[in-house]
């Protein structure tokens, strides 16, 4: 029994070296596979158990079972692709087969970072597996992150970046208003400011001395392609407000009651353009453009009858001058209300007023100048901190912090922004966040994993979070085709982690991780599974002449 037991045992040798030899022979044809990790042969023995027999033997043989290195690092190589990615520590990256995984489509975990845009858009590597990530916001912080649901993960796609623009969010002014200014002096200064389109403006602020010593009223204009700038304190107070109606052309007139007049809606009463003749709406106020031959003359008219009726004037609407000469505007005064401005019905078909949307010219509720300045040039106190922007161009309403330096009294007060010196007024920085519209030009990833959109407007943009899968046991892992691992039993459950956090490596980006195989040793390893093969083969050979000297016996 035991020649054959040696015979048999001898045949499951032949086996598991075969296996071995499988094993070195895909080491060796992966060795310049990305992220590739060796995999190598482990026995166990096979053990016949006979229980209370410890006087003879049976063999049992040899089995063996692939162990992958799957957590053993490789060499990190610098790569010309931004898209390329490898990993430096524990964890995986996430893929799946298909461009836009359903629930029920399988997720996989890979080290290999090969990847490239495909014609979509898309991240996929080489073996045609897309790369999946959170998506974030602006800021590159994920939305809707959980760290045990991979369906909350999608294809990292940049095809849909055709370009970016950023509003101005916040400026820093640094300006020096001169200490020997006489009462009502006015100093303007341009603040370039982006709305959310992308286009530039130019929001005036002026600057005018008080009689009150060291004290200065700030206003800001209402720019074109605006229908009301407000300038707010830190508490949220208005402090001043300018609205702005831009005219387009001459109003109609209403003739003798037969033609309706275009009418406007100003702080709750209806003017309604005539020929100076004509009759008027019931309750509304006539504006009198029989003598009007251009667009300013009517806009003229129309202040003429606001100074005339029941809104609350005192000196707050004016017509614009220059390049602004067929605006109206609205400036709001430290003590002025709320006054409304809206649409009335368009008698010709066309607006007169380029600004089609109501709004408001808030009443102020600030008390105090809007900057005092200390005995020594420092601020002391500013009443401005926020400037608000409603857009007339169909840009969302801008909110701009505004930075005028560092306040308080004297002695604590900094030079950092607004001064008040003897000196001549002078603008020396205005700084701000916003950009205009710019291409995409490509990503950058960080390693922590954060795919940053670039633009050449020099404006960046976060778009996904690629997080790295951990497991209790990588080694456990399950090998896929495509150089991927799927999960077992034996791995654990994976946890999704921000990449260079906790457990998990970092992410390099324009690098790859090279094989983990070691040429040397798998041909080291193919002589040894050689000797062992031959060996077994001997053991076979051997039983064979024993068996036939026992055959011969009969003879």
């Amino acid at each position: 029994m035991s020649v054959f037991g040696a015979m048999f045992s001898s045949v499951s040798g032949l086996d598991v070296q075969g296996q071995a030899l499988g094993m070195i022979a895909d080491n060796i044809s992966n060795m310049n596979t990305v992220g590739y990790k060796a995999v190598e042969a482990r026995f166990s023995t096979l053990v016949v158990q006979q229980p209370g027999l410890q006087s003879t033997y049976s063999p049992g043989g040899v089995t063996s079972k692939p162990f992958y290195e799957v957590d053993r690092q490789g060499l990190l190589q610098t790569s010309s692709s931004a898209t390329d990615l490898a990993i430096s520590g524990n964890g995986l990256f996430i893929v799946t087969s298909a461009r836009t995984p359903g629930a029920n489509d399988q997720r996989f975990f890979t080290r290999a970072g090969q990847f490239a845009v495909d014609e979509t858009g898309s991240l996929r590597n080489a073996a045609g597996f897309y790369l999946q990530g959170w998506v974030t916001d602006a800021q590159g912080a994920p939305t809707g992150v959980n760290n045990n649901l991979l369906t909350d993960l999608s294809t990292v796609n940049i095809s849909s970046l055709a370009g970016s623009a950023s509003a101005t969010t916040s400026v820093s002014i640094g300006a020096n208003v001169p200490a020997e200014a006489v009462t009502g002096a006015s100093h303007v200064m341009n603040v370039l400011v982006f709305d959310s389109l992308g286009v530039d403006h130019n929001m005036q602020m002026t600057w005018t001395k008080q009689a009150t010593p060291n004290n200065w009223d700030i206003s800001a204009t209402a720019i074109p392609n605006t229908s009301v700038v407000t300038l707010s304190n830190a508490a949220g107070q208005v402090y001043a407000s300018s609205g702005r109606l831009d005219f387009s052309r001459i109003p109609t007139a209403s003739t003798g009651g037969t033609v309706l007049g275009d009418t406007i809606t100003i702080g709750g009463t209806t003017f309604e353009f005539t020929d100076g003749a004509g009759v008027v709406g019931v309750g509304n106020t006539e504006v009198d453009i029989s003598a009007s031959v251009t667009v300013s003359q009517a806009i003229g008219a129309l202040k003429t009858a606001i100074d005339g009726s029941a809104v609350p004037e005192t000196g707050r609407f004016t017509v614009g001058t220059g390049a602004d000469v067929n605006s109206l505007f609205v400036t709001q005064s430290a003590t002025g209300a709320a006054v409304a401005v809206a649409d009335g019905p368009v008698a010709a078909g066309s607006p007169f007023v380029s600004q089609v949307d109501p709004f408001t010219v808030a009443a102020t509720t600030a008390t105090g100048a809007g900057a005092v300045f200390n005995g020594d040039g420092t601020p002391n106190n500013l009443n401005v901190a926020t400037a608000i922007i409603d857009w007339a161009n169909g840009a969302t309403n801008s909110t701009i912090a505004l930075n005028l330096g560092t306040a308080g009294p004297l002695g604590t007060g900094q030079t950092d922004g607004v001064t008040q010196f003897s000196s001549n007024f002078f603008v020396s920085f205005v700084n701000q966040n916003g950009v205009s519209f710019g291409s995409f030009t490509g990503v950058n990833i960080n390693d922590e994993g954060v795919v940053t959109a670039q633009f050449d407007n020099g404006d960046s943009r976060a778009i996904y979070r690629i997080p790295l899968a951990t497991f209790a046991n990588p080694n456990g892992l399950e090998a896929k085709n495509g150089n991927v691992y799927g999960q077992t039993d034996n791995s654990g459950s994976f946890f999704l982690n921000f990449a260079n956090s906790g457990t998990a490596g970092k992410v390099a980006a324009s690098a790859l991780e090279a094989s983990t195989v070691d040429l040397a040793e798998e041909f080291t390893n193919m002589i040894v599974a050689q000797r062992a093969y031959s060996a077994n083969a001997k053991i076979i050979t051997t039983a064979d002449e024993m068996l036939d000297e026992l055959i011969r016996v009969k003879r």
